[in-house]
C-alpha cells in the first residue's frame, strides 16, 4: 500500500516539476541526487543488513545503533571534506554545487537512518511505518521543492533542499521502532560500547565485501552522470535524470521494498529447510513479470509517453527509456532478490560479480561513445551488454536458492 501511495506521488508530482524545473537544472541536481544515493547505501558500512540476521530482538536493535553511529561519524567527516574541497569537486563534475556539497552527506545520512529504521520496522512486521514513511518522503519532497520554487529560491537549490527535507521527515514514522533507551544509554556505559565494538567484528563481511559491492552499483549511476554532462550537454544529463526518475526510481522503490520483504521470508525458510527456493520464486517471478510488461510499454510508447505527460522538452528522456527499457527488467528483479548472496554466503563473489558488472555497464558507455555521435549509441550498447550478465546473474541467485545449507544460525559474539 505504501509503495503504490509513493508511486502515486511520484506520478503526479513529475509532470509539475517537470514544467517547474529545465532540463539543464535537473542534470544538475542529477550529480547531487545521485552522490545522496551513494551515501545513503554506504554511510552506514552495511552494518543495518545484519539486522535481519539476528535471533534475538535485543541484538538486532544493537546492530541497528551500530549501523546508525557508523553512518553519523562517516558523514560528519565528510561534510568538513566537502567543504574543503568543493571546487574540486566541481571541476571533475562539470556543475557548479559550491557548499552544496557540504549538504550531501547530511542528505545521505538521514537516507541511511531511514534504510536502517526499515530494516528494523520489517523484521518487527511494522509495514504500516515503513509505508507511511515512503509517502512522507515522497510527497514532503515534492511540496517542498514547489514552494521553494515559487516563494523562496528557484533552481536548483529548490530541488536540493526539499529532497534533503523529504530524507529527514521520512525517518519521523519508523522511530517507533527504535529504542529510546538504546541511544540514552549507548555511548555512555563503557560496557555499551565495547559490546558494539565486539558486534561490528561479528557482521565484518558487511563493511569488507557488501560495502565495496553497493558502492560500484551506486556509483556506477553517478559516474554515468557526470560523463554524459561532461562529454554531452547538461541538459541531456537532465534528461537522463528524468528518464531515471520515471522510470528506474520507482522501479527501485518497489524492488527495495519487496526485496526487505524477500530477505525476511527467504531467512526464515533458509532456517527451516536450509533452502529459500519458494521465497525466490514467489517473489520474483511476479516482479520477472512486471518488469517484462513495463519494458514492453516504454520500448513502444515511451517518447509518446514522456511527451504528453512531461511536456514537448523531455522526449529525448522519453526516447532514453525506449533504450533503456531491457536495463530495467532485469535490474528490477535482480535489486529484489539481491539478499540471496548473503543468505548464500556469497558475499565475496558477489563483489567481484558486481565489479565486473560495473565495468561492462560503463565499459558498454563509452564503446557506444566511440561508435556513435550521439548519447543514444552510449547507452544502447551499455544496456545490450549488461543484458546477458545481467542474465547470468538471474541464474546464479536462483542456484543458490535450491542449494540447501545446513547451520544457518546467527553468529555468537565470544
Amino acid at each position: 500500500m505504501g509503495v503504490a501511495a509513493s508511486q502515486a506521488v511520484n506520478i503526479l508530482s513529475y509532470p509539475i516539476l517537470s514544467r517547474v524545473f529545465t532540463p539543464e537544472q535537473f542534470g544538475a541536481f542529477s550529480i547531487f541526487f545521485f552522490g545522496m544515493q551513494i551515501l545513503g547505501a554506504s554511510l552506514s558500512a552495511r552494518f543495518e543488513q545484519g539486522i535481519m540476521l539476528c535471533t534475538t530482538q535485543r541484538r538486532a536493535r544493537s546492530v541497528l545503533l551500530l549501523a546508525q553511529a557508523t553512518a553519523l561519524i562517516a558523514s560528519l567527516a565528510l561534510v568538513i571534506a566537502a567543504i574543503a574541497l568543493q571546487t574540486t569537486l566541481d571541476e571533475i563534475s562539470g556543475v557548479d554545487l559550491g557548499l552544496f556539497w557540504a549538504l550531501l552527506p547530511v542528505s545521505g545520512f538521514f537516507v541511511s537512518c531511514q534504510t536502517s529504521l526499515t530494516y528494523m520496522a520489517i523484521r518487527l512486521g511494522a509495514y504500516r511505518n515503513v509505508s507511511v514513511a515512503k509517502v512522507v518522503k515522497s510527497f514532503s519532497a515534492f511540496v517542498i521543492q514547489i514552494i521553494l520554487a515559487y516563494f523562496v529560491l528557484g533552481g536548483i537549490g529548490a530541488l536540493i533542499y526539499g529532497e534533503t527535507l523529504g530524507a529527514v521527515l521520512s525517518i519521523l514514522p519508523l522511530l517507533r521502532c527504535s529504542n529510546k533507551s538504546l541511544y540514552r544509554t549507548a555511548f555512555r556505559k563503557g560496557s555499551r560500547r565495547q559490546y558494539l565494538f565486539r558486534l561490528a567484528g561479528v557482521y565484518r563481511d558487511q563493511p569488507i565485501w557488501n560495502l565495496p559491492h553497493v558502492l560500484m552499483s551506486q556509483i556506477v549511476r553517478w559516474l554515468t552522470a557526470i560523463m554524459i554532462a561532461r562529454m554531452y550537454t547538461t541538459s541531456e544529463a537532465g534528461a537522463y535524470f528524468m528518464m531515471f526518475r520515471v522510470v528506474m526510481m520507482p522501479s527501485t522503490l518497489v524492488s527495495r521494498s519487496l526485496s526487505q520483504i524477500f530477505f525476511r521470508s527467504a531467512a526464515e525458510e533458509q532456517r527451516d529447510t536450509g533452502r529459500f527456493e519458494r521465497s525466490i520464486v514467489l517473489i520474483g517471478l511476479p516482479v520477472l513479470t512486471l518488469g517484462a510488461v513495463m519494458a514492453l510499454v516504454l520500448n513502444v510508447y515511451g517518447p509518446t509517453l514522456f511527451t504528453f505527460a512531461l511536456g514537448p522538452s523531455w522526449i529525448v528522456a522519453g526516447e532514453m527509456a525506449a533504450v533503456f527499457a531491457p536495463y530495467v527488467v532485469l535490474q528490477m528483479t535482480l535489486a529484489t532478490i539481491a539478499p540471496s548472496y548473503l543468505l548464500g554466503k556469497k558475499q565475496k563473489v558477489m563483489l567481484v560479480v558486481a565489479l565486473f558488472q560495473s565495468a561492462v555497464f560503463l565499459g558498454g558507455f563509452l564503446l557506444g561513445r566511440q561508435l556513435g555521435d550521439d548519447i543514444f549509441w552510449a547507452i544502447r550498447t551499455s544496456v545490450w551488454l549488461s543484458v546477458p550478465y545481467m542474465l547470468c546473474m538471474l541464474i546464479w541467485y536462483y542456484r543458490m536458492a535450491i542449494e540447501k545449507r545446513e547451520g544457518c544460525k546467527d553468529d555468537s559474539i565470544g
